[in-house]
């Protein structure tokens, strides 16, 4: 366990470099989204590395935040994405693009649907 989780810190560190250093040219939704997703990583680094006791308090009294959280990722993604899409000059690209980005969403609803039920 303590392997994974050095694994998923190198990961936020490198997601953080990719959105400072690498994607400069991407627009800033895009780049907000990444950002956010590489604390996914750290919250996941940190937990494999014990501090599983920790973590739980903190999601358990901020449940709200979490889900927030989750929602403010999904939804800068799915928009940064499509504001990426926007930029490929290439019409054949862009409808492959659009259809994995539908298809995401499609898959979002199910998931959502699922965890309700």
């Amino acid at each position: 366990m303590f392997l994974l989780g050095v694994f998923m810190l190198y990961g936020f560190v490198r997601i953080l470099y990719y959105v400072v250093r690498t994607s400069r040219s991407e627009n800033l939704i895009w780049r907000i989204s990444w950002g956010l997703l590489s604390f996914a990583n750290l919250i996941g680094g940190l937990y494999f590395l014990g501090y599983k006791e920790q973590l739980l308090i903190v999601v358990n009294q901020y449940t709200e935040v979490y889900y927030a959280y989750i929602g403010l990722v999904i939804i800068t993604f799915i928009y940064g994405g499509y504001k990426s899409n926007l930029m490929v000059e290439d019409a054949e690209t862009r409808k492959k693009l659009n259809h994995d980005l539908y298809s995401f969403i499609i898959a979002l609803i199910i998931v959502i649907i699922l965890h309700i039920v």
